[in-house]
């Protein structure tokens, strides 16, 4: 079973998030911030573009996993 959910369903509280983008046949780690703004590391991305701003339309998301245990926790 596929943990990919519809991006409508992302969460819009600055979660990280695994996101991914048809067009591109790409996976981020972005977030939701501001209005209507995925963040990823070196690029905005948006479904709004601005004429600064690479277009990049992520339709589906996940929760990250669990980074791994260490010797210091």
């Amino acid at each position: 079973m596929s943990d990919w959910r519809d991006i409508e369903s992302a969460p819009r509280d600055g979660t990280a998030v695994l996101i991914y983008e048809p067009a591109e046949k790409s996976m981020a780690v972005g977030w939701w911030e501001d209005h209507y703004v995925w963040v990823s590391p070196g690029a905005w991305i948006t479904d709004y573009a601005r004429s600064d701003t690479p277009v990049w339309r992520p339709t589906h998301w996940q929760p990250l996993p669990s980074p791994p245990e260490t010797e210091n926790g």
